[in-house]
């Protein structure tokens, strides 16, 4: 029996000692209802579960981000959806208005609250916030700048591009455009040249190449991007696009004479949704601008007549080129309508006066005879030139014959040898027919293009005539045509966003259900067993209970030695 050191106490202490922290950390899981409630529980498990929980609280903010996606949606459909009632209404003012039954008075009436709706439809799109921030006004929609000979030029912008198209520099040239202030809208033409003298050929498309600059290492690549894009017009937008799906838009407000135009295309500007717990999980909410001009509306007038479109017939020919048509021309053109150029205005009574058909013509007529003169010109050059030449041969044979005649005897004499002078006089003569005969061949060869340009006149003018006729409210029956396009470009904005909304509110789903799955995992990494670890804690609470015992009794043996003693 040993007195200095009580080893059968020291055991006891040991495992009790073990048994009480086995106990403490069991009350601990028990209390906090944590498997890991320290690093030193499960290093390897904690840093699992602290980043299957980041991704967890990040999902849920994500969800959060995604309802408020949804929202903005909501709040521009919603907006949208009074912009199309709108529309509507206008729709059927306009179709009010296209009946004859009304006074130059009623359509200034039907015009008026047609301008109110215009201005409603500006003032909604400048209003609409969400947050404090715009959406209609072109904020979120993709950036994107336009210069002219290395100069920005407002009367030339982009007006927007499909997700198709990459970020960067492009340009494009070779297009040639006329732009109608009147009535805001731009036509396509290629431009011709025939004797020194440029014609104007009205298109309803045209053929471009969009290039891109790259730059890279201090140099500069430029590579075809859009081959052989077509170009078409939408009011004053002209669209330059491919059938893969890229597009871009210029909002062009003046002519075109075919300059290079440079694009810098950002690819930003859309509003960025945090839809994922990771970097780079987004989606990008586009919302187009929302404007008249955008909508093809901002020129839209029911009030507008024939009587206008003459007017607008009037300056458009008065304002061509000199080269194309001739002030003697441009007399004859508009002579043949009611406007009286001395008076310089419309005089309805001209026809009666002179017994003579006249007629109304608009800018579209305009344009049609022009093209019709430009291709009866096209066609009657050759034979003129050819007619041309023919006579000055026919005369330099005959001056040539007539020089050899005049080396003859008496060919110099006074008065001349009558035999010479014979000879030369039947020169002359034939020179005379055959020049006769010449014209008489050149000019039964220009009856044709004549006979088609008198035959294209004719078309023109009985179409004018029908339509003064049938439609003279002009204005009105381009407003039930325009309004219709800018309902549908409404709905095809209004069917992005819907788009959009579909794809958040599934993110919403999958991130509820990968959220659900993940919250699962991580508590079976984390969360205790509570009726497994209730068995561990009685087993430790015994077990501490029976070393406790069991130290008192150890520490009872030394005591034993003082028998020995007695």
């Amino acid at each position: 029996m040993q007195v200095n050191y009580n080893i059968s106490a020291m055991i006891a202490n040991n495992a009790l000692v073990s048994n009480d922290n086995k106990l403490a950390a069991s009350i601990e899981r028990l209390s906090s209802g944590l498997k890991i409630a320290n690093a030193k529980d499960n290093p390897s498990g904690l840093a699992i579960s602290r980043r299957m929980n980041a991704q967890i609280k990040g999902l849920s903010v994500a969800g959060g981000n995604s309802g408020d996606g949804i929202s903005v949606i909501q709040t521009a459909d919603g907006t949208l959806s009074e912009v199309h009632d709108i529309l509507q209404r206008m729709n059927e003012l306009s179709i009010q208005a296209a009946n004859g039954t009304n006074s130059e008075s009623d359509l200034e009436i039907i015009q008026d609250e047609i301008g109110q709706l215009k201005d409603e439809i500006t003032r909604i799109s400048e209003a609409t916030q969400f947050n404090g921030q715009s959406l209609l006004d072109g904020s979120f929609d993709l950036k994107g700048y336009a210069t002219v000979n290395n100069r920005t030029d407002p009367a030339i912008t982009v007006n927007s591009y499909s997700d198709f198209v990459d970020g960067g520099n492009y340009y494009f040239e070779g297009i040639n455009a006329e732009y109608d202030e009147a009535t805001g809208k731009v036509r396509l033409f290629e431009v011709e040249e025939i004797d020194n003298v440029k014609y104007p050929h009205y298109v309803d498309s045209l053929k471009v190449d969009v290039s891109r600059v790259i730059t890279s290492q201090g140099g500069t690549e430029t590579i075809t991007y859009m081959s052989d894009a077509d170009v078409t017009v939408d009011g004053d937008l002209i669209k330059v696009a491919t059938r893969d799906g890229r597009e871009i838009e210029v909002k062009v407000n003046r002519k075109l004479v075919g300059e290079r135009i440079d694009f810098e295309l950002t690819g930003k500007g859309a509003m960025t949704m945090q839809v994922g717990a990771n970097e780079g999980q987004t989606l990008d909410i586009r919302v187009p601008k929302i404007t008249l001009s955008n909508l093809g509306i901002q020129y839209t007038d029911v009030s507008r007549t024939y009587k206008n479109d003459l007017l607008d017939f009037v300056d458009y020919v008065n304002n061509v080129s000199n080269n194309i048509l001739s002030f003697t021309e441009k007399n004859e053109i508009i002579d043949m309508t009611y406007y009286d150029i001395d008076k310089e205005r419309i005089d309805e009574g001209k026809g009666e006066k002179n017994d003579i058909d006249y007629y109304f013509f608009n800018i579209e007529d305009a344009r049609a005879i022009i093209e019709a003169k430009k291709e009866y010109r096209e066609q009657t050059y050759t034979y003129d030139m050819a007619q041309e030449q023919k006579v000055r041969q026919i005369n330099k044979d005959a001056d040539d014959t007539i020089a050899t005649y005049m080396t003859l005897p008496g060919a110099t004499d006074t008065p001349m040898n009558p035999i010479v002078a014979s000879l030369i006089d039947g020169v002359n003569e034939a020179r005379d027919n055959q020049i006769a005969d010449t014209m008489a061949y050149y000019d039964e060869l220009r009856a044709a293009p004549m006979a088609a340009y008198n035959e294209k006149l004719d078309e023109i003018k009985a179409y004018a005539d029908k339509r003064y006729k049938m439609a003279p409210h002009t204005g009105a029956d381009q407003a039930i045509e325009d309004i219709k396009n800018a309902i549908q470009k409404v709905s095809d904005i209004r069917s992005r966003l819907g788009a959009y909304q579909n794809r958040l509110e599934h993110t919403v789903s999958n991130i509820d259900v990968t959220s659900e799955n993940m919250t699962a995992a991580y508590s079976r990494i984390m969360d205790v067993d509570m009726a497994e670890e209730m068995t561990v804690y009685s087993t430790q609470q015994v077990l501490s209970q029976a070393g406790t015992t069991m130290l008192a009794q150890a520490n009872e043996r030394p005591s034993q030695v003082l028998q020995l003693l007695q």
